[in-house]
């Protein structure tokens, strides 16, 4: 076998081809991106940053990216889907679900509970799932949340809010 520097699975690939050798990476370094704050055990061959510590924008969006992709493939699982989980959340994808509700009012319902639907990020979200609903398409709103719960707008989709 040849030299371990020449095997390729060693390499960092793509733009980071100028960052360090991911075997040259001595644990507690800074990571080779050059942010203060950021080290760790080792390199990712992959990105030629920390692994999972880094904090620049790229590694952050990359983390974030995954950690969308994970909750939809989880809702999707979860709603009953079946065949390759969708790229995109807006893909069109729309889901049959028998439920069976059961009713809470008043003092019933956690004032924390209520906080959360009122925020602005829950508010965002919902419209962003409204507006996601083709015309003619008999569908209501819904945010899933973490893969595991689901709330649903059963307000009249027609009315103005």
């Amino acid at each position: 076998m040849g030299d371990v520097r020449e095997d390729p699975r060693w390499a960092v690939h793509g733009e980071n081809e100028h960052l360090l050798d991911a075997r040259d990476y001595r644990p507690g370094q800074p990571c080779p991106c050059g942010l203060t704050g950021c080290t760790g055990s080792k390199l990712s061959t992959k990105t030629g940053h920390v692994a999972r510590n880094c904090i620049c924008v790229k590694c952050r969006g990359r983390r974030n990216q995954a950690k969308g992709k994970r909750g939809q493939a989880k809702t999707h699982k979860a709603l009953g889907g079946q065949g390759f989980t969708p790229f995109h959340e807006e893909s069109g994808l729309f889901y049959d679900l028998t439920v069976r509700p059961e009713v809470k009012a008043g003092d019933q319902v956690p004032a924390n509970f209520r906080t959360f639907i009122g925020t602005d990020w829950f508010r965002r979200a919902l419209s962003q799932s409204e507006r996601s609903i083709p015309d003619g398409i008999d569908a209501r709103p819904a945010v899933s949340i973490d893969g595991r719960w689901l709330v649903v707008d059963l307000r009249n989709p027609k009315a103005k809010r």
